[in-house]
């Protein structure tokens, strides 16, 4: 009887069971398992081959194992194991994060309620939270134990003891499987010559497709169910339940005019590549390619190349919004051996993506920062498009970063990593200097096209009064002249909704969300004010709700209310709209690109979703609407990243044959960072940039984790904070890591209460990284001893990129 150490979310280490002889299939790693833990049965998952324990240890047995086949191989244990350690995460939530979901299956204790409890709730002797708790029961088939709180459940042991109510052990099942059809193979008669005559086309048809599924076949003949029967009783077919996929790719968006002829620093980068593919060894290699200049070309020859190796190409974008050109792309190379890997997948989608990608049948993967966990057992490339971007960072549960982890799992692989980008992360521009990576550049566009002609606006020139335009009269005039031309025009405004700030004239009062601390932002074709980070929403008041009078004021922009504007200055004008509001629906994003990428669309409004890896040959103007946005973020990076957006957003324009047009209006027209975007000189602002980093020792100079506290309470928030601060600080000196380590608050978060959690954070900052985590751990272990029953959780987040 094998024993093995099995992996049980939530917990970081593993625990050991016995698998019992009598189960029809072996026991291989990474299949998932029932087993019992305390007094339910939990999923795990079958992590190693443990020795014989001793004989005085008691150990249960496996009660089912629930796959045929595993979910991860052996090969990518210490990939999971090294992130677990890295991110100071449990091992068992690492695994859960990073396989399909809706796969558990666990015991629940659900609450139900009894004959005499439903006698109890007729009668009025009880009071209103008793009467509403049996009401619920009432109600419904019961409730899960650990939807009621605390004080709820004094209640129910008080019910329980007068037989009110029962506790009854149900099984929560998995919520996602393979689907499975009936499908059609040929029997043990399976001959021309036993068909009829009129059949024969028939028989040709089954003989060429084996296992086609009925309804397809039913699509092309139509047989009667009878009929089918007597083709099944003769022996000449026979049906078998078969899993099939199902297939989330959408319309390809794209298509190529020919083979495509290689400029020659495209031809440079990809020896270079093809090199580091012939070797067989861990690479990694910076493209550093301007807009337009083809870096998609250089990854899809890769890829082929990869392929022809008999390995396997991993192809990671920031944003769902990319998929459907990359996706696209890479099908008219490579047809139907390309899988898809994100989070606009349902659960079934992505469960079959994994499984096909697992069976070897699709060895180009590409998705988003998720995507880094597919089941790839020969990579040999990994492309990190768009690598500067923060959306390879996950900001909640783990919080890792798939540019990072590529580097990790290329290593492990023996793989080549390629971090492609116009505007590569000071970081990354920091190790290419320090020669710890390869360097990579193509500095012209394909077809020698002229980058965009950059035009400032100072939108102070254009105030009326207290009233700035939302469109320049310069952007306004370009608009109108770019559509008497037949071309298009982008519009970007790093914010959805109509109006993004309303206040009371009369007493100063911010309408704000009544979870978070922020202000609510008014979405005009609901008539309702949102937050965008909790969901809650109220109606627009007509009244002020601080002090009851008719001042109520809507000020500030975002993309719905550039739409309306727009559509009543240019009324003959096609006009569409890309944010967070309008790609809600499965399918939005190929809807609403498919539509500009056809030319029924003349302007297209957007937030940071249109500024990317996007390639429309007639689209010759750009409009950044408010260019200072991202500048006044309280972050070191915020130049960074306006220097990146603003760049790869002027990059859309002018990749045809028409040169482009880029306006961005500011308010600070004399920032450093406009001089360097209206040259497109990305290494000056490096230049100066890192000046400031070295100065200050920010990253790259230094390492970050920042340990955010949050409760519902925030006097308790505050007392924890504090007291584990102190804590830390005494250890920093009892280990003397005073010179390396640097404890900075503890202070209010800069977003102090989301979801009606109160914030807090201290951020650890230091060039050694051991030393850094060492006192991550300790942070960790006290909080079992510190916060326990505080109702205080601390997060711990290695290498921060959005600290609010």
């Amino acid at each position: 009887m094998p024993f093995y150490n099995v992996i049980v979310p939530p917990l970081n280490q593993p625990l050991l069971y016995e698998v019992p002889d009598d189960f029809s299939s072996e026991p291989r790693v990474g299949q998932r398992v029932l087993v019992p833990l305390k007094k339910k049965r939990v999923t795990g998952y079958l992590w190693e081959e443990a020795r014989n324990p001793e004989e005085e240890q008691a150990v249960k047995p496996v009660w089912q194992i629930l796959d045929p086949e595993p979910l991860f191989s052996a090969a990518l244990r210490p990939f999971f194991s090294w992130i677990a350690h890295y991110y100071l995460f449990p091992l068992g939530q690492v695994l859960k994060t990073a396989l399909p979901p809706g796969l558990s299956v666990s015991d629940y204790q659900n609450i139900e309620i009894t004959s005499q409890g439903i006698a109890a709730f007729l009668q009025d002797r009880l009071s209103k939270t008793e009467k509403e708790i049996l009401q619920t029961l009432s109600s419904s088939k019961g409730r899960s134990l650990s939807r009621f709180s605390p004080g709820e459940k004094k209640i129910l042991n008080y019910f329980k003891s007068r037989g009110w109510i029962q506790q009854i052990t149900r099984e929560k099942k998995e919520t996602t499987r393979l689907k499975k059809e009936r499908g059609v193979f040929p029997g043990p008669d399976f001959q021309k010559d036993h068909f009829l005559p009129k059949d024969h086309s028939l028989f040709e048809f089954l003989a060429s497709r084996p296992g086609l599924p009925l309804k397809v076949l039913r699509n092309h003949f139509p047989l009667s169910a009878q009929r089918l029967a007597t083709l099944s009783r003769k022996g000449l077919i026979e049906f078998r339940e078969q899993v099939c996929w199902r297939d989330p790719l959408g319309e390809i968006l794209v298509q190529e005019n020919g083979p495509l002829v290689l400029t020659g620093e495209q031809e440079q980068a990809l020896i270079r590549i093809g090199e580091g593919l012939q070797a067989g060894s861990y690479q990694t290699l910076l493209l550093h390619g301007i807009t337009g200049s083809g870096k998609t070309e250089v990854y899809l020859r890769a890829a082929a190349e990869v392929i022809e190796q008999g390995r396997q190409a991993l192809i990671l974008v920031p944003e769902i919004g990319l998929i459907p050109l990359m996706e696209g792309r890479f099908r008219l190379r490579f047809g139907e051996k390309i899988a898809s890997l994100h989070s606009g997948l349902n659960p079934g989608e992505r469960l079959d993506q994994w499984r096909r990608i697992q069976k070897g049948l699709c060895p180009v993967v590409i998705g988003t920062r998720s995507a880094i966990f597919a089941p790839l057992d020969s990579l040999g490339l990994i492309v990190v498009d768009e690598e500067h971007d923060p959306s390879y960072k996950q900001n909640d549960s783990l919080r890792y970063n798939a540019r990072d982890l590529a580097l990790v799992r290329g290593q492990q692989a023996s793989a080549v990593v390629v971090l492609g980008s116009a505007t590569p992360s000071i970081s990354t521009l920091y190790l290419r200097r320090k020669k710890k990576i390869a360097y990579l550049g193509i500095h012209k566009r394909v077809q020698e096209q002229t980058l965009p002609e950059i035009k400032l606006i100072d939108l102070k020139k254009f105030r009326r009064g207290r009233q700035i335009p939302l469109f320049s009269p310069p952007l306004e005039e370009a608009i109108a002249r770019n559509l008497e031309q037949g071309r298009q025009t982008l519009l970007f405004l790093n914010r959805r909704g109509f109006d993004t700030l309303i206040l009371c004239t009369l007493c100063g009062a911010v309408v704000k969300c009544r979870n978070c601390s922020l202000t609510l932002t008014h979405h005009a074709r609901e008539g309702q004010l949102f937050c965008h980070t909790c969901g809650y929403h109220m109606p627009m008041p007509a009244r002020c709700p601080s002090c009851h009078q008719e001042g109520i004021k809507a000020l500030g922009m975002g993309t719905e209310k550039v739409e309306k504007e727009l559509a009543a200055l240019f009324p003959q004008a096609s006009i569409d709209r890309m944010d967070g509001d309008t790609v809600t629906r499965k399918g939005a994003h190929y809807t609403i690109l498919k539509k500009f990428g056809d030319q029924k669309t003349n302007i297209l409004i957007g937030t940071q979703m249109i500024t990317k890896g996007h390639d429309f040959p007639l689209v010759t103007l750009i409009g950044v609407l408010c260019a200072d946005l991202s500048l006044n973020w309280p972050d070191f990076r915020a130049g960074e990243r306006t220097f990146q957006l603003l760049a790869q957003v002027a990059g859309r324009a002018g990749r045809g044959v028409h040169p482009g047009q880029v306006f961005l209006q500011t308010f600070n027209p004399d920032h450093y960072i406009f001089k360097y975007v209206g040259l497109h000189d990305y290494l000056g602002f490096y230049n100066q940039e890192i000046r400031f980093r070295r100065t200050l020792k920010y990253p790259p100079f230094s390492r970050l984790i920042n340990c955010l506290f949050q409760g519902n309470q925030e006097a308790e928030v505050i007392q924890m904070v504090e007291k584990t601060s102190r804590f830390l600080r005494k250890e920093t000196q009892r280990n003397n890591w005073t010179p390396s380590l640097e404890i900075l608050g503890p202070v209010p978060a800069p977003i102090a209460r989301i979801k009606g959690r109160y914030r807090w954070q201290m951020l650890l900052k230091g060039e050694n990284n051991r030393i850094l985590h060492q006192a991550a751990e300790l942070i960790r272990e006290a909080e079992k001893v510190l916060l326990k029953g505080t109702g205080v959780q601390i997060i711990l987040d290695v290498d921060p990129v959005d600290m609010l």
